[in-house]
């Protein structure tokens, strides 16, 4: 579930601009929103605030060094 792996990943917010960091912190409460709506409040702008979060979250993370498997 994004809204897990967003919640998880918080703990490293430092890592990222401080830009990125209040996008970050916008969807994460955006989508813990629609997780706490449940089933019945998940209609087609939960869906675009879904696909809309990844995307940022994706972006965020492709700008920061990735020191891997090294």
């Amino acid at each position: 579930m994004l809204s897990e792996v967003l919640n998880a990943g918080i703990a490293d917010l430092a890592l990222f601009a401080p830009a990125q960091q209040a996008q970050l912190l916008a969807a994460q409460a955006d989508l813990n929103a629609i997780v706490a709506a449940g089933p019945g409040g998940f209609d087609g702008s939960a869906v675009l605030t879904i696909l809309v979060s990844a995307i940022d979250v994706l972006n965020a993370l492709a700008t920061l060094d990735c020191n891997g498997f090294l």
